[in-house]
């Protein structure tokens, strides 16, 4: 079987960094070839990355790839190898904000990567995190209870480059709370609608309204 792989990344107001991220995507080419989906929320809702992932999940679903990276867009990869695997893979266990180590055992925030079919049994992302926090905690919670197996990668010369940027203290009352009750939400209840979209080098960015009730899959 072939494999495709898309690299989602979910966005909104960060310019600068959009544009060092795909400067440096375009060339960099350690392990397989990939494509990548901007996907921007609209409007001045609180930002919904888990959601976003999975409306990037389902856009990647309709042009048939088998892999994703969900890749925040201030994570610069160095001699990290985007070959897909099996299962899920934490890309980013090595990264310089955190001085190299996971800032907790079984983070899974900044860079993974799912297999598709290991993304659709753990339902996705949770859609009900608003703001900063609990969200990449909550997937990995989803992989554990399914018995989907998760990966660290850690090589000595591979390492993802944080950019600067200002930084929310600590998640919100009520992202812990649907933290400590749980969340059922995720791709089997993800509407949205796409309300902006343009395709240049191969780079697809969609605007996305997360408050629409209407799915909305670009055919």
């Amino acid at each position: 079987m072939s494999h495709k792989t898309a690299i989602v990344v979910p966005y909104r107001n960060r310019a600068e960094h959009l544009s060092t991220f795909l400067s440096h995507m375009e060339t960099y080419q350690h392990g397989a070839p990939f494509s990548i989906y901007i996907i921007e929320q609209y409007g001045n809702g609180k930002f919904n990355r888990g959601k976003l992932c999975n409306v990037g999940y389902m856009q990647a679903m309709v042009e048939g790839f088998t892999h994703i990276i969900f890749h925040d867009v201030d994570m610069i990869p160095h001699n990290v190898s985007y070959e897909p695997w099996p299962g899920v893979t934490h890309l980013a266990a090595r990264a310089t904000q955190f001085k190299m180590e996971l800032p907790y055992p079984k983070y899974l925030g900044g860079v993974v990567m799912f297999d598709k079919e290991s993304f659709a049994k753990i339902n996705g992302f949770s859609n009900d995190y608003q703001g900063w926090g609990l969200e990449d905690d909550d997937l990995y919670a989803r992989c554990a209870a399914a018995g989907v197996n998760v990966k660290w990668y850690r090589k000595e010369d591979a390492w993802h480059e944080s950019l600067p940027h200002e930084r929310e203290i600590g998640p919100s009352e009520e992202n812990v709370a649907t933290y400590l009750r749980g969340s059922k939400s995720g791709l089997a209840d993800c509407d949205y609608t796409v309300v902006g979209f343009s395709d240049r080098d191969g780079v697809k960015h969609l605007v996305v309204d997360l408050d629409a009730k209407a799915l909305g899959p670009l055919p």
